[in-house]
């Protein structure tokens, strides 16, 4: 029996952090897409000096294109004070970077009405917001304003990031991908029933899920530090020991170390066992020329990974860089609070992807306990680090290459083992959160779904409620039976003591998920407005839930399960062929990561969708079921021995 159940809350990330402006790190010489040629959007991005939004692609040889607005999209808030009146307010009718306000409509899925409303647009994301006199902290009430404007555009222009895109007669649009004869008729089957617009739904989802992951050419970087002392780990903020050595591991087969000189005092010369014959080993006379190298190789890639570069590898190179005089032209990184990005590419920090607390148990079964890269490769790759002396003291030239270049290569290993496992499910969750590459490994499974949930209402044309909106939804009516949760949870059925035979075990698919779907759960359909729903009580409490509205999570919640149980973990199964086998289990893995944590943002206080009535109903529908299925099984003279929700 799959664990698919039980505290979903749990792997959800206790603290959503409030997105970031902008980053600055355009390269002004990206060329565009030629036209007809396949490229995949890894990110949408920002360039502050154009002030335009652009699309930033790479294509299946690694070459990156940028591919810029062309219908004058800009950074916008919606509010409710009419456009006359905030013409009529000096900071904002008087600012250089007010654009203009004009009346939009609405539609509130809270009450089922339409809002006229205003659009306030402006030259710059961070006149919206991010600073103290922006104008979401002029107006009294406003939607929509801590958003990333790079999110805004997205959700607009309908981009589907990891998805392929091709330049036609001047114009970017999706790369052909529809479904063939064969798989339409079978999707028309297992949808048979539904409503025809959560069908029309399936059929927009599904190319997301099978077209195909680029293996894009990317490599792996690693740094070694000096120290003067054992357990000492550097400041990177302040950078202040010599980088002794890079390394580099790559998909194109190159293993590259760059290693600064030292007199034989220091580092005696001497080949290791540990250092593979295929390694170019570089020995670099000063520690300028060293970083230079490194960036210049850093460049050579679309892709580049790093385990914990945000925190280390990237940040210390950067600031040991400017410690030694390089100028900000000549380090293409860019440092954000928490982040370490690069110019012409994008980096990818597999420590936070590994990390992820969603990742760990619903993707690898919790094969890993531990986050550092040592723990982890030895669970996945059954290989680790290379155990030196601390403080890495005492190691020849060799020594401390294969050291790098080994840290490098098991990174590397951790993108393509399996037939690239890891990669496939970065692009697989871009496609279904509508994020970038970079935010994928960086946010957990709570920003995956607000990204998703967000992208489902501007598509519809749908409002996104404040969290304040939300507290018509009424209150918490259960008891917790754990301390520190907010309302009852699961019902367990305690075990009988003793040896048993001839025992049967009874799995719900995906039960917290396919309560949400089938019961129509979301923010806008518990408690709604119609007093003929009133009757559709959810067992345990006062609350109803809509008979009349088709709510966005359900159908988003009810799509992933769908697709995961009915399609993928089917063929996954039936597959003949290795190839599709491993595919198919790849994308029911992404899938169940986004099920199995699905319940529990809505009774996540840090997710903006945060309707606590929900979670409750989710969970007392769950205790009904094996409530009822318990007294069921009784009556049929089937003797319970356990269950649990």
């Amino acid at each position: 029996m799959e664990e698919e159940e039980g505290e979903e809350s749990e792997v959800i990330e206790s603290e959503e952090k409030e997105e970031e402006g902008e980053v600055a790190r355009y390269n002004e010489s990206l060329p565009e897409p030629p036209e007809g040629k396949k490229v995949y959007l890894l990110s949408v991005e920002y360039n502050a000096q154009k002030r335009r939004a652009y699309m930033k692609l790479v294509d299946e040889d690694g070459n990156v294109y940028a591919y810029y607005d062309r219908t004058n999209h800009k950074p916008y808030l919606i509010t409710d004070v009419p456009p006359d009146k905030i013409k009529e307010i000096p900071q904002i009718a008087a600012s250089k970077e007010f654009v203009d306000a004009v009346r939009i409509k609405k539609y509130n899925a809270l009450t089922g009405e339409y809002l006229q409303l205003t659009k306030l647009m402006a030259n710059d994301p961070l006149a919206i917001g991010g600073k103290p006199n922006s104008f979401r902290e002029i107006l009294p009430r406003v939607w929509e304003a801590k958003i990333r404007y790079t999110s805004c555009y997205t959700y607009d222009m309908g981009l589907l990031p990891g998805m392929p895109y091709m330049v036609y007669d001047g114009s970017i649009r999706p790369y052909p991908n529809d479904p063939t004869p064969e798989e339409e008729e079978q999707l028309r089957a297992i949808f048979a029933g539904e409503n025809p617009d959560y069908v029309s739904e399936a059929f927009k989802y599904f190319p997301l899920l099978v077209s195909p992951v680029p293996d894009v050419k990317r490599a792996a970087l690693d740094i070694e530090v000096y120290t003067p002392r054992e357990n000492l780990v550097p400041n990177p903020d302040e950078a202040p020991f010599q980088v002794i050595s890079t390394a580099f591991s790559g998909t194109d087969g190159r293993k590259l170390v760059y290693v600064l000189y030292r007199d034989e005092g220091e580092m005696p010369r001497a080949p290791s066992p540990d250092l593979p014959p295929d390694a170019v080993v570089e020995e670099v006379s000063n520690e300028v020329e060293l970083l230079r190298k490194t960036f210049k190789t850093m460049e050579e890639y679309p892709l580049l990974l790093t385990f914990n570069g945000d925190n280390f590898d990237l940040n210390y190179l950067y600031h040991r860089a400017e410690r030694l005089g390089m100028s900000r032209e000549e380090i293409p990184i860019t440092l954000t609070r928490d982040q370490a990005y690069i110019v012409n590419g994008w980096h990818v920090d597999l420590y936070k992807f590994f990390k992820n607390a969603a990742i760990q148990v619903y993707a690898f079964g919790g094969a890993y306990k531990g986050f550092t890269l040592d723990e982890i490769t030895k669970a996945l790759l059954k290989k680790g680090k290379i155990e030196v002396p601390p403080a890495l003291h005492g190691l020849t030239s060799g020594q401390l290459a294969a050291y790098n270049l080994n840290d490098a290569e098991i990174t590397l290993e951790l993108t393509t083992f399996q037939d690239s496992l890891v990669m496939k499910l970065i692009f697989l969750i871009m496609r279904i959160s509508r994020l970038s590459v970079e935010e994928v490994v960086r946010l957990g499974i709570s920003g995956w779904t607000r990204s998703a949930i967000f992208a489902a209402h501007r598509e519809k044309n749908y409002l996104i409620p404040n969290q304040s909106d939300l507290a018509v939804k009424g209150t918490v009516q259960s008891k917790a039976v754990i301390k520190g949760k907010k309302y009852q949870g699961a019902i367990v059925i305690k075990p009988t003591t003793g040896i048993y035979f001839d025992v049967a075990v009874m799995d719900f698919g995906s039960l917290y998920p396919s309560i949400i779907k089938e019961y129509n759960l979301s923010y806008e359909t518990i408690d709604c407005p119609h007093p003929q729903c009133r009757s559709n009580k959810v067992p345990g409490t006062d609350h109803w839930v809509c008979t009349i509205w088709q709510g966005i999570f359900s159908t988003y919640v009810g799509l992933i399960r769908d697709f995961r149980i009915k399609w993928f973990k089917k063929k996954a199964k039936e597959a003949t062929d290795p190839q599709s086998r491993v595919w198919y289990d790849v994308v029911q893995r992404a899938l169940k990561v986004f099920i199995n944590a699905s319940y529990g943002v809505l009774g996540a206080d840090t997710f903006p969708l945060y309707t606590p009535s929900v979670a409750e109903a989710t969970t007392a529908m769950g205790r009904y079921a094996i409530t009822e299925t318990t007294k069921k099984a009784q009556a049929m003279g089937i003797r319970v021995l356990y269950g649990d929700t």
